[in-house]
């Protein structure tokens, strides 16, 4: 059965969000096997949109309004704690390590990670040590901050489609634009030139809403060896190639993926990302991105020399530790942002009904 309007949580993205952040740890462990996998954070991305979108849309239809505090609570105590715990623990391993040592740089990435700011400093050509990957986190709080504006100001209105489809058709532009006149820093990290990538997953979730698109499971699977082909072969393809008009190319790819996985219900691909290893993977996808330059850390200064004899290592250390983030950091605070979802007031005349975003 093909649902083409998807609601709540969809178990299957779970699983794309798993194989992203596997990508990331890839590159970032054995770039020579993986050269291309820095695309799992445009998919993170394309991913994002689509549910902040998806939720938001939803409770604009139902409720004719939006609880933009609530929304920034949730979001809160999803994204909060183990950013506070990364910060903490890696800093002070960074101290007691005497290979490693506190410098500098990572004194830096440590202020911008702990304040969101990360992206802009990076895009400034600042060196943030182990905590550069926390420059998505920068971009997608910008677009957690902004966006719901923008879908308040647009509910109800029959407009909303266009207006946002614009916007997207703007972003690509903006960003196209950019590339062709600034460096490497300044395209790759900034939230301007991320965001075509979120409004591609916005987008993707407006016209499934609005216009019950159902994306073909074919569709996705072409998408997904799109992707899985650019991701092995990347290294052929200069970076700011990549950034001059490819980044819209891997974001539509990945939003296909995306539709083909949410509105496929029962389709081999949604059960192709839906197995229990990859669920239960996707739903430690934060903490794998967020801690594995931790375990990089760790077996770059006590583990093997070759790469290839890292991955592994590094793979299961960054599941150990995702894992025990999840247990101990995350899950309670999930706990409580349900419990806020439960015990919120209910207007009589319009009920709301909760997306299951969690995960992201």
């Amino acid at each position: 059965m093909v649902s083409p309007s998807p609601r709540g949580h969809i178990p299957a993205l779970d699983g794309v969000r798993a194989c992203a952040a596997l990508a990331v740890i890839g590159l970032h462990v054995a770039k020579s096997v993986l050269p291309g996998g820095y695309i799992g954070v445009d998919i993170f991305f394309v991913l994002s949109g689509f549910l902040i979108t998806s939720l938001l849309v939803r409770e604009a239809d139902e409720t004719r309004a939006l609880d933009l505090p609530r929304f920034y609570v949730r979001r809160a105590l999803r994204l909060l704690p183990a950013l506070a715990a990364l910060c903490a623990v890696q800093a002070l391993v960074l101290a007691a390590l005497p290979a490693a040592r506190l410098r500098g740089p990572d004194l830096e990435g440590l202020a911008t990670a702990a304040t969101y700011t990360s992206s802009f400093f990076a895009a400034a050509g600042a060196n943030l040590g182990w905590f550069t990957h926390t420059w998505s986190l920068s971009d997608e709080e910008v677009f957690y901050l902004a966006w719901p504006v923008v879908i308040l100001l647009l509910r109800g209105s029959r407009h909303l489609a266009p207006v946002v489809f614009a916007i997207t058709g703007a972003a690509i532009g903006w960003h196209l634009v950019v590339a062709l006149a600034s460096g490497v820093d300044r395209v790759y990290y900034p939230p301007d030139m991320r965001a075509e990538q979120l409004l591609i997953g916005c987008s993707l979730a407006v016209a499934v809403s609005r216009y019950r698109i159902q994306v073909p499971a074919t569709a996705g699977g072409v998408a997904a060896a799109g992707l899985l082909a650019f991701g092995l072969g990347a290294g052929h393809l200069a970076l700011m190639t990549y950034l001059r008009g490819w980044t819209t190319l891997i974001a539509v790819a990945s939003a296909v993926l995306v539709g083909a996985v949410a509105t496929g219900n029962g389709t081999w691909l949604n059960r192709l990302f839906a197995g229990p290893p990859q669920l239960w993977l996707g739903r430690r996808s934060y903490g794998l991105y967020l801690w594995h330059p931790l375990a990089l850390l760790l077996v770059i200064t006590y583990g093997p020399g070759s790469a290839m004899l890292r991955l592994p290592i590094v793979l299961l250390l960054s599941v150990a530790m995702a894992a025990a983030s999840y247990r101990f950091v995350e899950a309670p605070f999930l706990r409580r942002k349900d419990a806020l979802e439960r015990h919120r007031a209910r207007p009589v005349a319009a009920p709301v009904v909760a997306a299951q975003v969690e995960s992201q």
